[in-house]
């Protein structure tokens, strides 16, 4: 069954999931959807109504609740090439990664990321993977600034 993204459950979906369920999956009334506000739970629910081509639901249960017991946080230098960097994304959330960090370095050749864009891809690869938890992904930050922090258990892998 497909997973679907609600930033905050409110008994209606958005307007895109929305239509994706609708068009796409062609569900009905008294379908069953899974949803996820990736904080590591899942709920089934059953669709009530269609009103203006947006989905309300109720009948909410947890299905699954999913607790890490260690949280992992990535730090990356973008590469130059972005589709590199967004592949990186979908793979990090794939495997459960809780923090993203972007990194500018030195000799960093990309030193802006859109973070929109970042967050539409974590969302996507979040509800294609079956996976309950979305991790955030911070603004850049320098490396002078990381080093600065006192991080326990941190390790850098490098060439």
């Amino acid at each position: 069954m497909t997973l679907f993204y609600a930033k905050k459950i409110s008994y209606k979906l958005s307007l895109d999931e929305s239509k994706h369920c609708l068009r796409s999956l062609r569900k009905k009334v008294n379908d069953y959807i899974l949803l996820t506000e990736g904080d590591g739970i899942i709920y089934r629910a059953k669709i009530k109504d269609i009103e203006n081509h947006i989905i309300i639901y109720n009948d909410l249960e947890i299905i699954e609740k999913k607790e890490q017991k260690i949280k992992i946080h990535i730090v990356i230098a973008p590469p130059k090439n972005r589709t590199r960097f967004e592949w990186f994304l979908e793979k990090a959330t794939e495997v459960g990664v809780d923090t993203i960090s972007p990194l500018i370095c030195e000799h960093s050749e990309r030193i802006k990321i859109n973070k929109e864009r970042c967050e539409k891809i974590l969302i996507s690869a979040m509800k294609q993977s079956k996976n309950s938890i979305l991790p955030k992904i911070n603004t850049p930050i320098t490396f002078n600034d990381l080093v600065k922090k006192n991080l326990k258990n941190t390790y850098i892998a490098h060439c």
